[in-house]
């Protein structure tokens, strides 16, 4: 999303999971300086609950596929010089998006939601495309 947004200069939103944004954690130091604004959302559901949709049984998929890490982000921003915030409703959601699309800093937006919202929502999603 970075060189995405260097090569077009434009604003630009990126979504990640908590998992893939600690996967390459140290990517956040190519949004210290950006051409335009940058909102970096991190979906925080403790690690790995998109494996919840496979088809393999619950123990197993807790051992093997989800990986709980128990981390904010808020560390990680300050460490790259980033605007940070954990909006704890849509409102606030909204207030800190607006400020980050004006800010000329880069920021991440960490929603922490419950662990199993996520895949939740997916599958609506699915089963309503699919009607």
């Amino acid at each position: 999303a970075a060189g995405v947004q260097r090569a077009t200069g434009k604003p630009t939103l990126a979504v990640l999971g908590d998992l893939s944004t600690l996967y390459d954690l140290n990517a956040l130091a190519l949004l210290r300086d950006v051409p335009a604004p940058f909102v970096l959302i991190v979906v925080n559901n403790n690690g790995g609950q998109i494996f919840s949709m496979l088809p393999t049984p619950a123990r197993e998929r807790e051992k093997f596929y989800c990986m709980p890490q128990n981390v904010s982000f808020a560390p990680a921003a300050a460490m790259f010089s980033l605007n940070y915030d954990a909006p704890e409703s849509l409102a606030a959601l909204k207030e800190t998006m607006t400020r980050a699309w004006r800010s000329p800093v880069a920021t991440v937006i960490e929603l922490r939601v419950p662990e199993t919202a996520g895949a939740q929502v997916f599958q609506r999603l699915l089963k309503a495309v699919c009607a």
